[in-house]
């Protein structure tokens, strides 16, 4: 069960994060881990739990893992172990060779570790080669040679193990033959032994023609992935709806049992009536030990950490046997003939085992060609699993890896191995081991001798002329061959309920049963039809509810923008927003990119705040996604998504040197407003640009429906983003189905939906130590990305720390340069305004402004924030209004706009001069404080006070133009992820 993982990996380019230009920041400190980041210890745990979400079926040899040796996190790990080196210590005189000692001994220590983890997985892997040759080889035909047979299994498996070891980006890489191919392997074999007998040809031929139709295909399946590696077309097999697969997997672990079954109780096991063979005494008898030997390697799988356990296990097993054989006084051909072992084997010599391919003199008279040729569809389709397999290997050793691997180079490694394997007369297929390659990594295995070891164990038992599978009770391998198919068959019939939608779960057992009752070909094509058929039923009706619903979104939207901009503009505030945006369509069926300021989110910031926002604006980006995403479109959306976060992380110094060099900044320089590019703060302005995280938006408002292909999909575009360094935000996940099939694949965990947005500023309550974040709506997941940024800069000392309080002086300071002539006196001022405003305490929830009352006052917020609401939708109840589903009505909250307003909000102040009804509510989202001026009071200050009430209508001026460059940029956003 190395394939048990619902989970793939997209081919990409891993760009490297760009350093800062010591031309333009010579002196910039060096910045250590941001406090707001994940721990090394608490990445690793995401790790391993997206690992063991997306590929827990991958459990290969089922090795346990160490407990205490988690991955590292790719942005924290530690540097490899080396030698520690004790040049700069040496003195004169004798003394100095001894400071070198420690680096040797270390190196030895090294090397005993790798040798030794080598022989463990040696250990492992022998038993499991010889049950995948029973499976290849399962019909009666090939019964007399199959300790021949398992030879060749070691062949393979050699063959495999030293490709990956010489050309592998990873020292520590674990390739055998793999279990996925198995099945295709067996049908090609089955099929020619049939077809041989059929048309007369003897066993011996039979055997022949198989033997070299394997080798054959395995070498074209080794350049066929190669092509696919070196074009970079590794995406081409994952356009095959989960289902499918599914259905393919859950007949490999039900053929994986029954192959077990029969070979341990000795009976024939070829359909389902077969298994009225196990209602015989002796069957039942044989039947035991090797459920007990099943449940002792499961048992020890789950619930041991030692490494050293399983392979005592498996070396206890067989000489258990073989001490009852001793204490019964059995012999071993009395032992063979009831059936409990294999009938013994004159000793061969390597070389002979070619014979088998009954090619005399270079002339293929004793081969059936007509028989090999009825095997190209099976080929085709054996070509499509392994490289299928292998990308999920691939991408499973990726997720637990410290370091970015090229997904290219790795399956061209895996088409070598193939062909080499084939070349040699080996035809099995094989691929990376992921259980046993992340075994080896977490072990420390940080040198090749560890793959030596193994290949040079295998090629041993290949060339030793005794066969040890005469040896070994057949119940052994038939346990072995039993666990394989529990665990699949578990993971995909049974436990796949969780990762996919019910009709896709109904749809899988359909394409298992098709397989069952029919063949791999004809059933694999038929889980396909039906998934395509499934998918195009679910994409008419989610485009007939996308109708019933267009109506009604065209009535309010002219509406809604109107009365948006009109509504804000009534809520001023000394907080400001500027700077310019950018917007870039990609004008896709099912993708639109946009680049988007982060000082665009419904909160209104500070001056200082604005700019620090503006400067980070490059290090984040949002994606709308839009339609029905399902398995022949998520391969491309993540493509696009990868193409944005390179280009993310590509553009950052450029960005960074453009702002500073703008001419706009120039000015500001040459005025003394903008201290962030001065010299003394550029080294710290530089610092925490480099420090900044970054972040893509994908925003799920425009889409209809998503299948577990496209879950899958966006659980490995996760992983991929995360090596980037780019932090994944998904916002108006509103549909359940489409939020538990995301978090099933790891995409969201069951603490990363925030339900309510982070308060502003930078509130305590915001875990940042999540590595993913789902939001309830694109506001909140922006807030997010700002508070992020803001706090980040805060440890820079860019801006002051967060606080949630800004007293009246403080928030007219904030204003100072916006009133020419002398220096005014902050203090002064604000003990005057204080004198006429009235100060209010709120409780969360409490109204502070209801829509349609008299504007009698306005209200100046100095602790807290609250939130400014309006909801345009029209009332369903309302005659002549559109007809729209309640459901519609709940994910269309396009239709209802909010303002999240903190400290230093000046809200109400349009209505109260245009002495018109209120037409928006604002409530209270923590407890807060403001100050209110009433009518009365306002007019006493014009007549008492001329100079501080230049000073307020100045400011209220200012903030109004600002607030409205504000809203519009608020409206072209979700006008992008609206249409």
């Amino acid at each position: 069960m190395r394939r048990k993982s619902m989970n793939h990996q997209e081919n990409h380019v891993v760009s490297p994060t760009p350093e800062v230009d010591e031309e333009h920041f010579e002196d910039i400190e060096e910045v250590s881990e941001p406090a707001d980041a994940p721990s090394p210890g608490r990445r690793a745990s995401m790790q391993r739990s997206r690992l063991e979400e997306r590929s827990s079926f991958v459990s290969g040899r089922g090795l346990t893992v160490p407990a205490n040796n988690g991955p590292p996190s790719s942005s924290s790990s530690d540097p490899p172990d080396e030698p520690f080196h004790t040049d700069f210590l040496e003195m004169p005189g004798e003394e100095a060779p001894l400071l070198a000692k420690p680096a040797k001994k270390k190196k030895a220590s090294q090397l005993s570790n790798d040798i030794l983890y080598g022989i463990i997985n040696a250990i492992v892997g022998a038993p499991t080669m010889i049950s995948f040759a029973a499976i290849i080889f399962q019909d009666d035909l090939y019964a007399p040679y199959l300790g021949q047979l398992a030879k060749l299994a070691f062949l393979a498996s050699a063959v495999h193990q030293a490709i990956f070891t010489l050309f592998s980006t990873l020292p520590f890489a674990v390739g055998q033959v793999q279990d996925v191919g198995l099945i295709f392997l067996s049908a090609m074999a089955t099929s020619i032994a049939h077809l041989c007998e059929k048309n007369g040809y003897d066993p011996h031929e039979a055997l022949g023609t198989s033997l070299l139709t394997l080798a054959i295909s395995t070498f074209i399946v080794g350049v066929l992935i190669i092509l696919v590696g070196y074009f970079k077309l590794a995406t081409l097999t994952q356009y095959v709806p989960l289902s499918a697969i599914g259905g393919y997997l859950g007949y490999v672990g039900y053929f994986c049992i029954a192959a077990g079954v029969a070979l341990a109780c000795d009976v024939e096991i070829d359909s389902f009536t077969s298994w009225k063979h196990l209602a015989n005494k002796a069957a039942l008898i044989k039947l035991v030990p090797a459920v007990a030997s099943t449940a002792a390697l499961l048992l020890t799988l789950k619930h041991s950490r030692n490494p050293f356990v399983l392979p005592a296990v498996l070396v206890a097993i067989p000489v258990s046997f073989h001490l009852v054989l001793l204490a019964t006084g059995t012999t071993l051909q009395q032992a063979a003939d009831a059936g409990w072992l294999m009938q013994p084997e004159p000793p061969r010599y390597f070389w002979e085992i070619y014979e088998l391919y009954n090619i005399k003199d270079f002339k293929f008279d004793g081969v059936y060609f007509p028989g090999m040729l009825q095997q190209i569809p099976k080929l085709l389709a054996l070509f499509f699993v392994v490289a299928f397999g292998s990308s999920l290997d691939v991408a499973a050793i990726q997720a637990d890896s410290p370091e970015p691997l090229d997904y290219n180079h790795e399956l061209k490694t895996v088409g070598l191995s193939n062909m080499v394997a084939g070349l040699t007369g080996a035809g099995m297929t094989g691929s990376y081991i992921f259980s046993q390659t992340i075994f080896s990594m977490r072990a420390g295995v940080k040198t090749r001798i560890h793959g030596i070891i193994i290949a040079v164990s295998e090629l041993v038992l290949f060339l030793v002329p005794i066969s040890v599978v005469q040896y070994i009770p057949t119940y052994f391998f038939g346990s072995l061959l039993i666990l394989f198919g529990v665990e699949i068959t578990l993971d995909w019939l049974f436990y796949s309920f969780r990762k996919v939608t019910r009709m896709e779960f109904l749809l899988l057992w359909a394409t298992y049963l098709a397989i069952m009752y029919t063949d791999l070909e004809r059933g694999i094509g038929a889980g396909i039809v039906m998934a395509t058929l499934y998918f195009a039923y679910s994409y008419a009706q989610a485009r007939s509810l996308l109708l019933t619903t267009l109506l009604l979104h065209l009535s309010i939207l002219r509406a809604r923008r109107m009365e948006c901009v009109r509504i804000a503009l009534e809520n001023t505030t000394l907080c400001g927003i500027g700077g310019s945006c950018t917007e870039v369509v990609a004008f896709k069926v099912t993708v639109r990119t946009f680049t988007v300021l982060p000082t665009r989110s419904g909160v209104l910031r500070a001056v200082s705040e604005r700019k620090i926002l503006d400067l980070f604006s490059s290090r984040l980006a949002a994606i709308s996604l839009s339609g029905y995403i399902f398995f022949g479109s998520s391969v491309s959306i993540s493509d696009q998504v990868m193409s944005v976060a390179r280009t993310l992380v590509g553009q950052d110094i450029a960005a960074l040197e453009a702002e500073a060099s703008s001419p706009q900044e120039a000015k500001a320089r040459e005025l003394g407003l903008d201290p962030l590019f001065s010299p003394e703060q550029r080294p710290h302005t530089a610092a925490a640009f480099a420090a900044a995280p970054r972040f893509i938006l994908l925003d799920f408002r425009q889409v209809h429906g998503l299948d577990a292909t496209s879950a899958q999909t966006f659980g490995t575009l996760w992983t991929m983003l995360d090596r980037l360094g780019v932090e994944l935000v998904i916002t108006h996940l509103d549909n359940p189905d489409m939020e538990r099939l995301l978090r099933a694949h790891g995409v969201i965990d069951d603490h990363a939906c925030a339900c309510v947005a982070p308060t502003s500023p930078r509130s305590p309550s915001v875990d940042v130590s999540l590595a993913d974040r789902a939001f309830q709506t694109t506001e909140e997941g922006m807030q997010y990305c700002e508070e992020q940024f803001l706090a980040v800069a805060s440890r820079h000392g860019l801006c002051r720390p967060a606080s949630s309080v800004l007293s009246l002086e403080d928030i007219i300071s904030l204003h100072g340069n916006v009133v020419s002539g002398d220096p005014l006196d902050y203090a002064a001022i604000a003990r005057v305004l204080h004198q006429y405003m009235r100060e209010i305490h709120y409780e969360t929830g409490d109204p502070m402004i209801e829509m349609g009352e008299e504007s009698n006052a306005f209200y100046i917020i100095e602790e807290g924030s609250v939130s400014v609401e309006a909801n345009f939708l029209p009332d369903p109840s309302t005659p002549g209004s559109v007809d729209h589903p309640s459901n519609v009505l709940a994910r269309l909250d396009s239709s209802r706009w909010s303002f999240t307003f903190g400290p230093g909000t000046v809200t109400g102040a349009m209505d109260f001069i245009q002495r018109q009804p209120r037409r928006f509510r604002v409530v209270a989202r923590q407890p807060s404080r403001a100050l209110c001026l009433e009518r009365a009071q306002f007019d006493e200050i014009a007549n008492d006070n001329p100079e501080a009430m230049v000073v307020l209508l100045t400011v209220l001026v200012r903030t109004s133009v600002v607030d409205a460059q504000h809203v519009w940029e608020y409206l072209a956003r979700n006008n992008a992820t609206s249409r």
